[in-house]
């Protein structure tokens, strides 16, 4: 990584530096880009290079540090399987591995889970979570004001006006 910034600081952003298309404004950014170097310019090559050298390296560093991990086959190894649309009757854990057993005899199976789709339990949750702040807040208004009627329409806040003879709750 060193050797990378090096390179960077030294070659290429001098190379940058010395085209003039962004005109000489220490505010421009652009300055330091491959931008600011003219199409003809004679050092323009620089950067083809220097990114192939800079994959080369990033290649080398990769296989450097890969080189270490090697796969051992004692290790173990965690396999799972997820099977979707099971029939909602079949839920006992025995007939999936019963199964298994009888399709492919040569697989072990140590443990059937099941799995549901919880996303409308969630929303349901949210909305129970909502119902208690709000029914929190409500109670804790009655005993500062008193008897207090809510108006159930959602558009209570924008039109407190009665005309639209939506219901009030107690």
């Amino acid at each position: 990584m060193l050797l990378v910034c090096v390179l960077s600081v030294s070659i290429i952003l001098p190379v940058n530096f010395s085209g003039d298309l962004l005109g000489d404004s220490p505010a421009q950014f652009g300055r330091t880009t491959i931008v600011n170097v003219p199409t003809q310019d004679r050092f323009l090559w620089l950067h083809s290079v220097f990114a192939l050298l800079y994959f080369l390296l990033t290649v080398l560093c990769m296989r450097h540090h890969t080189a270490s991990l090697h796969y051992r086959e004692d290790d173990k190894v965690v396999r799972t399987l997820m099977v979707t649309h099971i029939p909602r009757e079949i839920s006992d854990p025995s007939l999936i591995t019963k199964h298994f057993h009888e399709a492919y005899p040569s697989c072990t199976v140590t443990d059937v889970q099941f799995s549901y789709d919880v996303r409308r339990l969630m929303k349901l949750d949210t909305e129970r979570r909502q119902a208690m702040k709000g029914r929190l807040y409500f109670a804790g208004r009655s005993q500062k004001e008193g008897r207090i009627m809510i108006k159930t329409h959602p558009c209570a806040r924008i039109c407190p006006c009665d005309c639209c003879g939506f219901q009030k709750v107690r």
